[in-house]
């Protein structure tokens, strides 16, 4: 998570216009992703992830 922050703050300082927005766009849909995959797993892990009927 933190290399999506220093992607964000190197795309601040070097990017200019919209392409600046877009890459902030893209980067804080991919933090957001990575952070949702790993609250999944930490469920999964502590078993409430099982949805089997057996």
């Amino acid at each position: 998570m933190s290399l999506y922050g220093v992607l964000g703050v190197l795309s601040l300082a070097t990017l200019e216009g919209a392409i600046r927005m877009v890459t902030l766009v893209v980067l804080v849909g991919f933090a957001a992703k990575t952070y949702i995959v790993h609250l999944k797993r930490k469920q999964e892990a502590e078993g409430d992830g099982d949805n089997r009927k057996d």
